[in-house]
């Protein structure tokens, strides 16, 4: 089974548009990735991804083109514990509480680690250096859902900025004169298609963490890829009824609500 997904905007369909050709496997996981450039000819990157028995993704390599190799691994309760650039030697380990909860991502750099304080589901503190002496970063109100932001306070700077959004992701960040700071557009699952950026900010598609290393979000008990609009683990409530049980909204992200 393959998908071929084209880019849009600016450019002419089968013409000079980039597009990806992926095939999958027998169950129904992304075997393999051919990435095709503008203009045609052949693909300039071809991607392998290789499985565990639990079918959790823990390699990704190019075997042509663009190199590409990177490496995860997993905690007993089926959370992503470790990523690994192995062109660049960089590393992520996330730990998290007995609920489940990601209090923890440290890395690359030695002993820098972010910390998370929760109320309830959502991230209402966050602190740097949380491993030594742990320096409160900013705090965050909610709206009534589940990773509906509505401020972020900077304790340092003495600062409030404003979480707009529409369906899905966050659109624009703005200050207390209204003034736009930030402001994202998305492609359909999730995967940043422009951005412009004044304040340091990883709430984006769905209101969840996008790792800056591995270009991953955190869902709490799976890790999502919004390259691939897959999660890099099984779901554990609806494996062996639905066919694709890494795929996100059903491959219907129009259709998919919090």
């Amino acid at each position: 089974m393959q998908r071929e997904d084209r880019s849009v905007g600016g450019c002419i369909p089968n013409v000079t548009c980039p597009r990806t050709v992926t095939t999958y496997d027998g169950a129904h996981q992304t075997a393999q990735e051919m990435h095709f450039a503008a203009g045609g000819g052949p693909p300039s990157q071809i991607v392998a991804h290789m499985y565990d028995p639990m079918g959790r993704l823990v390699q990704r390599q190019a075997v042509s083109g663009t190199p590409l190799g990177e490496q995860f691994a997993y905690t007993g309760a089926d959370q992503q514990a470790v990523y690994t650039n192995a062109l660049t030697s960089q590393t992520r380990t996330y730990s998290y509480d007995a609920l489940g909860n990601q209090v923890l991502a440290c890395g690359p750099a030695p002993g820098a680690c972010t910390g998370y304080l929760y109320d309830g589901p959502n991230v209402v503190a966050e602190y740097s250096s949380a491993t030594l002496t742990p320096v409160l970063k900013a705090t965050y109100l909610f709206g009534q859902e589940i990773d509906a932001q509505v401020a972020r306070i900077d304790p340092t700077a003495n600062t409030v900025h404003f979480y707009l959004r529409d369906a899905l992701p966050t659109r624009q960040i703005i200050d207390q004169a209204s003034a736009a700071v930030n402001d994202y557009e998305y492609e359909a699952f999730g995967k940043i298609f422009t951005q412009v950026t004044g304040l340091p900010n990883d709430i984006l598609f769905a209101g969840r963490r996008l790792d800056p290393l591995s270009g991953l979000y955190e869902f709490r008990t799976r890790t999502y890829d919004p390259a691939d609009g897959r999660f890099l683990q099984t779901d554990p409530i609806y494996q062996g009824v639905i066919l694709a049980a890494c795929s996100a909204c059903w491959q219907n992200p129009l259709g998919c609500g919090r």
